[in-house]
């Protein structure tokens, strides 16, 4: 029998009593949790994590280091998909620890029945240099997350132009002629989320060493597939997210009715820090 459960798969670094609440929200016969607990967040114990949730299985997998626009982040996504895709759910969720759904369960999970088989990505085809650099050259932060952020800031991009003068391009010879890029968070399907694990061993040869790759590899990926046309354009990633105000934005309850009238199914990020009223009063709307 088809399994109609959706996985949800969170990657979560910080805020504990948030990340407690977005369980709790998550909680429903009709979902599993896969959570990644970056190896620096020992805030809350795995138990603890787990008594938030009644109806849903919760699963930890290894706990890893997670660095800033690192290929870390690739893998952490691709390990929760690994965990998750042996079940054979029929929708996979990345979120964050400071996600929250903007909708009910019933209602996210009767949106995915009318639009079963179609991918929810952020999708821009890349079209200049800067984005270009991500993929193109390499950046080795691994080295970089030795020097200070503002140290590492300001040589990306000289050391990026010097690899562009000395004709240096990692995809010259590559199968893969067109790039895209956009959020790193998705909704994808059974089919397609086997296919990128099938390709863990092409986009680690590819995409390490990179520059925030995890908003590039698997929009590529989906463009130069046969899954390409089951991007639904209409609804991209089905995600509220303020790039304008925030890098993201944090929401207040001064935006509590934009939030809820919005189209989108989930938002970040939150923070019990900054304004813990508008999580409850979004809490309260959704359950």
């Amino acid at each position: 029998m088809e399994n109609r459960k959706h996985a949800y798969l969170v990657m979560a670094h910080n805020e504990p009593e948030l990340l407690c609440k977005l369980l709790g929200c998550l909680d429903d016969e009709r979902n599993d949790i896969y959570l990644h607990l970056d190896q620096k967040f020992d805030a809350i114990s795995e138990n603890d994590l787990k008594d938030q949730c009644k109806s849903s299985n919760v699963f930890f997998i290894e706990r890893k280091p997670i660095y800033w626009s690192g290929y870390s982040q690739i893998d952490c996504e691709l390990r929760l998909l690994k965990a998750a895709i042996q079940k054979n759910y029929a929708y996979y969720h990345l979120i964050s620890g400071v996600d929250l759904p903007i909708k009910s369960q019933d209602y996210i999970h009767d949106f995915f029945e009318k639009h079963d088989g179609q991918q929810f990505l952020s999708v821009t085809k890349v079209k200049n240099w800067k984005i270009a650099s991500r993929y193109k050259y390499y950046h080795f932060i691994n080295i970089n997350k030795r020097l200070p952020r503002k140290w590492s800031r300001s040589l990306r991009y000289p050391f990026a132009f010097l690899q562009t003068c000395l004709f240096i391009n990692r995809f010259r010879n590559s199968s893969l002629k067109d790039f895209y890029w956009g959020q790193a968070w998705f909704s994808i399907t059974n089919d397609f989320a086997k296919y990128v694990v099938g390709k863990e061993r092409f986009i680690a040869e590819n995409f390490d060493n990179g520059f925030f790759n995890d908003e590039v590899f698997m929009q590529t990926l989906l463009m130069n597939s046969e899954f390409k046309d089951s991007h639904s354009s209409s609804m991209s990633y089905a995600r509220l997210i303020d790039w304008d105000r925030g890098k993201p934005y944090t929401w207040t309850i001064d935006e509590f009715d934009e939030l809820v009238a919005s189209t989108a199914l989930f938002s970040r990020k939150f923070s019990m820090n900054k304004d813990p009223e508008v999580i409850e009063k979004i809490l309260e709307k959704i359950q």
